[in-house]
């Protein structure tokens, strides 16, 4: 992007920020603002982390990058060993990727060639809910229900299906507690099997919803509910932890609560920053 395009955007009227420390960030006029969202709400513990900066720092001294499919590493080892502990024996394998996007793209895709692998092809569709928003990549968008930054890009995204948001703030049909769970397991049994549980791959869901809605948790035993419709119809579950797992809801996994575990899982933000 040039400079002149840069301006047309606005960003001529935005702060400069040239330093970062704690929760707070300068801009080269010397005020001081609060980051409250921690960026994109991406970080936990704040910026100029000494002991981070110092760990990335002797890294680099080292080796910045060895291609994974070409070398392994002892920082990848550690890693890989440290998240398959956090997640739980049943998580076998990790993907890694550069962003929360990409994250959420790579659970997509992984989806494709599990079922081509079991001799079902034909489990190409996706399902996921409305007031979503799962990343910036044309897969991960397409699996968002966020009309808004959809809008732009209608025509080139995949054919995805949606049900309705698990929100007990506005809630389906006005229900409340496990009538509402009930209702919207059996929106999402309804709509797979209108679909053809033979087309589809797998729902992907947000165990409490993030940039499309704040800080919406789905209520009671909606993660139960909901495996257990997708294993009924051979189902993958994908839960879309970027912006609420790695210990943002208590627990490392945010589908601890319910004890339920999703087929893939997709973490970003909090484990790294962004």
């Amino acid at each position: 992007m040039t400079a002149n395009r840069a301006i047309g955007w606005g960003m001529e009227a935005l702060p400069r920020i040239v330093r970062g420390e704690g929760s707070y960030l300068y801009d080269a006029a010397g005020r001081r603002y609060l980051d409250g969202s921690g960026g994109p709400a991406a970080f936990s513990i704040g910026h100029g982390n000494r002991e981070v900066n110092a760990a990335i720092a002797a890294q680099l001294e080292q080796v910045a990058c060895g291609y994974r499919y070409l070398f392994s590493s002892e920082p990848l080892e550690q890693l890989t060993s440290l998240l398959l502990a956090r997640c739980g024996p049943q998580f076998g394998h990790i993907v890694y990727s550069g962003s929360g996007s990409e994250a959420v793209e790579s659970a997509m895709k992984l989806a494709l060639p599990y079922w081509n692998a079991r001799g079902l092809p034909a489990k190409r569709h996706f399902v996921a809910r409305e007031r979503s928003y799962h990343g910036n990549t044309l897969g991960a968008l397409s699996a968002s229900g966020f009309l808004e930054r959809r809008r732009p890009f209608e025509g080139s995204l995949l054919d995805v299906s949606f049900v309705s948001a698990a929100n007990a703030y506005r809630p389906l049909g006005g229900l409340a507690g496990a009538e509402l769970t009930a209702a919207l397991a059996d929106e999402l049994d309804a709509r797979i099997a209108a679909l053809g549980s033979q087309r589809v791959a797998a729902f992907i869901f947000e165990p409490v919803v993030g940039a499309a809605g704040g800080v919406v948790p789905a209520p009671p035993g909606y993660a139960q509910a909901v495996r257990a419709v997708c294993d009924r119809h051979e189902v993958l579950v994908i839960s879309d932890e970027v912006m609420c797992g790695a210990g943002r809801c208590g627990t490392w996994r945010a589908l601890e609560h319910e004890g339920v575990v999703p087929d893939i899982m997709a973490v970003g933000k909090g484990l790294a920053a962004g």
